[in-house]
């Protein structure tokens, strides 16, 4: 028996999978096998594959009967993995050399069923990123020890979606394997880690995550997918399948899985605004159905200014007061300690803040809101304000706590000023904190929705994604990247095929 076996799904990576072959084979930790499961790539993969195999006993190759998806050619290669603790990598990534001799040393001595480390992100030529906003490492309080899902800081690993990051035990996936959806790792890993109920954490980066433009990343964020309801399937798989007193994490989860989906969406470049919305609004929907209580769960409460909002009475509020403090303040000077912040920036937001705050006051009830700019008046819908409003609050709060000019007792008072005054004329201010990076969000959610059930908001997504339009433009869009290399004539012809889509309205057919 082994001690690791390696999974490799491989779908049409020809350009990087000898990297990733290569990256096992030279393992300090030789007591391995190789599994790589090809799932009917077009591509010279399997040339590539059979000619790893012969060079090299310990590699075993498998193809797919059709195309299924990275989580059924996983389940493929746990069906012949023999090594006592598994590995999953895939075609694209690399790991360090003493990687697995590392993890699987920490699981033997601290008997371990899993064993946990962080993910690094490399460029396209394999290149380190100093860092990368979601898988450099999570915290120094987590070096070298074992971890249970109520350890403060272990919720993101014990939720995460990737599954590079960790070594399991062989026997924790005798009765789990991958469902045959999108985001199948994340309907899968967490029930296996809160099942276990503890990891052992080594402080170590053991993925080397490629980001290049068709990774899983970055084609979520840029081009609109039909089966982006399977996030909610996930969720739904995830709810049955972990241990009940986890109820808290699980809906932090699926708050944060979810509304990261609706946060693609946004970014999406190949659909309509009319389509966005409905899908964020159904998405945004769903969630407030399942997680009723998400602004107060402590899992999802971790941004500090959701924490002293939440903490404020609502009803003992005195607007006109708070109004007065942040007045008394406007003009006062405000010393970045922080050096990541533009002082101009912030002073003129700070102004901003306050002349935002005159119009949502002096006009309660207005869906829309006169403004005069450069000696002109527009109608400004109220949702454009108060986003404002919320991006500059965050920008206040860093600038404030980090000041040299305010005492404790000045902070305080204009923070609590801020907060009253957000809480007021922002009805879903807390809302907005919960997305920091995408306060947007709100500008695409429809009212209408708010009354619709779960299975109404399923059946309208499901509607959309399934027109002849919404399919079309897809396909479109995955013929557009299938030709990137093709002779330059008829790419210049495919992307006038393509603007002529995108001139269409919505709905109308397309002429072939």
């Amino acid at each position: 028996m082994p001690k690791v076996s390696v999974i490799i799904p491989n779908f049409n990576n020809a350009t990087y999978i000898q990297k990733s072959i290569q990256s096992v084979l030279n393992q300090t930790l030789e007591d391995l096998e190789v599994i790589i499961v090809d799932d009917c790539s077009t591509d010279n993969s399997w040339e590539i594959l059979q000619q790893f195999k012969g060079k090299d006993s310990r590699i075993k190759i498998i193809k797919n009967v059709e195309n299924s998806g990275a989580g059924i050619s996983r389940n493929s290669g746990l069906d012949i993995a023999t090594g006592e603790y598994i590995k999953f990598l895939d075609s694209d990534d690399t790991m360090d050399k003493d990687v697995l001799e590392v993890m699987y040393n920490a699981a033997q001595i601290n008997n371990a069923q899993i064993v946990c480390g962080y993910m690094q992100a490399v460029n396209k030529d394999g290149t380190k990123h100093n860092k990368s906003p979601f898988f450099y490492k999570k915290s120094s309080m987590l070096n070298n020890q074992t971890l249970t899902p109520k350890t403060p800081g272990s919720n993101r690993i014990f939720g995460t979606v990737g599954i590079g990051d960790a070594l399991y035990k062989n026997n924790l996936f005798d009765h789990v394997r991958f469902p045959k959806l999108k985001w199948e790792d994340f309907a899968t890993i967490p029930i296996i880690k809160y099942s276990v109920g503890k990891i052992f954490y080594i402080d170590k980066a053991v993925y080397n995550y490629r980001q290049h433009e068709s990774s899983t990343t970055s084609t979520d964020e840029q081009k609109k997918t039909p089966r982006i309801l399977d996030i909610v399937k996930c969720c739904d798989i995830l709810r049955k399948g972990i241990p009940s007193q986890y109820q808290e994490e699980m809906d932090s989860m699926e708050c944060f899985h979810i509304l990261g989906r609706v946060m693609d969406v946004c970014k999406w470049k190949d659909c309509e605004k009319e389509d966005k919305s409905t899908i964020i609004s159904a998405l945004y929907r769903i969630v407030k159905i399942d997680v009723p209580n998400y602004s107060t769960n402590k899992f999802i409460n971790i941004h500090p200014l959701v924490k002293a909002m939440n903490n404020i009475n609502v009803d003992s509020i005195d607007l006109s007061d708070s109004i007065s403090v942040i007045k008394q303040f406007e003009n006062e000077p405000i010393n970045l300690s922080n050096t990541q912040s533009n002082y101009d920036a912030i002073i003129m937001a700070y102004r901003c803040f306050g002349e935002n705050m005159e119009l949502l006051y002096n006009s309660p009830n207005s869906n829309t809101i006169p403004k005069i700019k450069n000696g002109k008046e527009s109608n400004i819908p109220r949702f454009i304000i108060e986003n404002h409003i919320m991006k500059d609050l965050q920008k206040f709060y860093v600038s404030i706590e980090h000041s040299t000019d305010y005492n404790d007792e000045q902070k305080q008072k204009i923070l609590n000023a801020l907060y009253k005054v957000c809480i007021s004329l922002v009805p879903n201010a807390i809302e907005h904190l919960i997305i920091p990076n995408y306060p947007e969000i709100h500008s695409y959610l429809r009212p209408e929705f708010e009354n619709f059930s779960r299975e109404e908001c399923i059946g309208i997504v499901e509607d959309l994604v399934h027109s002849s339009a919404f399919q079309k433009y897809s396909m479109a869009r995955m013929a557009e990247h299938s030709i990137k290399e093709t002779p330059y004539g008829l790419f210049e012809r495919f992307n006038n095929f393509i603007k002529n889509i995108r001139s269409k309205k919505k709905g109308r057919e397309i002429d072939e």
